[in-house]
């Protein structure tokens, strides 16, 4: 209730998800972001994604926290790209800037399922477990598992797939009809 009124839906219908028995009111509160019980759930949300990319019953899996708005198909783009869609990894930019280096986000993306990527997530997690991550949580633990691996992450199009930074500060970057918002933007 609220929570989508003040992102512009470009003609698509706006969802907020809020868990069955959440007092009135409370549906929009800020997450504590870093405390106990965020980096427990994070762990939580890691660990399961972990295992899901290690069952090899898929060729792509779509990983996305809870404050993501799907507003088109949720493969559309995996399956426009093809062959043409190289890596096993596809994120969601993690900066406010649409079209520079970014951090990878970790609260959207597309990963193949390949000995590679298995092997990146289940080194993410040992560096989640053994505190080897810039933020405490699995977005640092995965960047750090990347780059321990030599990939270079590949981005989705900004335009298409934003974060709540770049829907705050460059709504102008947008498409007419972008695929899916992450609405994680952390006031600064």
């Amino acid at each position: 209730q609220g929570a989508c009124q003040n992102f512009p839906s470009h003609g698509a219908e706006c969802l907020a998800i809020v868990p069955k028995g959440t007092p009135p009111g409370n549906s929009t509160l800020d997450v504590v972001y870093k405390s106990q019980k965020y980096l427990h759930s994070v762990l939580v949300k890691h660990v399961v994604f972990t295992l899901a990319v290690s069952s090899s019953y898929f060729d792509w899996l779509l990983l996305s926290d809870v404050d993501v708005m799907l507003l088109g198909p949720s493969f559309a783009y995996v399956d426009e790209q093809g062959s043409r869609l190289v890596g096993d990894f596809a994120f969601m930019r993690g900066n406010a800037a649409p079209n520079t280096v970014s951090e990878l986000n970790s609260g959207f993306y597309y990963v193949r399922s390949t000995p590679k990527s298995r092997q990146i997530m289940w080194k993410s997690l040992d560096n989640l477990f053994n505190g080897q991550t810039y933020d405490g949580g699995d977005q640092g633990a995965l960047s750090k598992a990347i780059a321990d691996a030599g990939v270079f992450p590949n981005y989705l199009p900004s335009s298409l797939y934003p974060n709540g930074a770049i829907l705050v500060r460059h709504p102008q970057s947008l498409a007419p009809a972008p695929r899916a918002f992450h609405l994680n933007y952390i006031k600064t």
